[in-house]
């Protein structure tokens, strides 16, 4: 009969979850070695964006300005809440066409103004 519960002994079977529990157990070890790589790649990503988070102004300031800065730490530091960073990356020399493009039209008008004058000066208009 399609629907009928099973007897109350069958359903609470306590050898039968006995059984299941090595089984389960290489299951989950064997995802976990198949899948670390992912995981710890998560965890790195996730650990890199609290420190880029978590830095004070004043060094986050100092890697918006640095020639070394990567592109990770460009796309966090484009959406920084400090305009102070976001104008950093403005005048920072490595920044491209792209960067700059984005930065135009930040919510911050000093920001933008500064990007759009940059954009000018690396075409030759200014």
């Amino acid at each position: 009969m399609f629907g009928a519960r099973p007897p109350e002994d069958v359903r609470h079977n306590k050898d039968y979850d006995e059984d299941r529990k090595p089984v389960l157990q290489m299951l989950g070890l064997y995802f976990q070695q198949r899948f670390s790589w992912l995981w710890s790649n998560a965890t790195t990503k996730a650990k890199d964006e609290i420190e880029l988070r978590t830095l004070p102004l004043d060094k986050r300031v100092l890697l918006a300005k640095s020639p070394q800065i990567t592109p990770k730490e460009i796309e966090h530091l484009l959406n920084d809440a400090s305009p102070m960073v976001r104008l950093e990356l403005v005048h920072n020399a490595t920044m491209n066409g792209e960067i700059l493009k984005l930065l135009k039209t930040d919510s911050d008008g000093s920001v933008a103004d500064a990007a759009r004058r940059r954009q000018m000066e690396l075409l030759g208009i200014l």
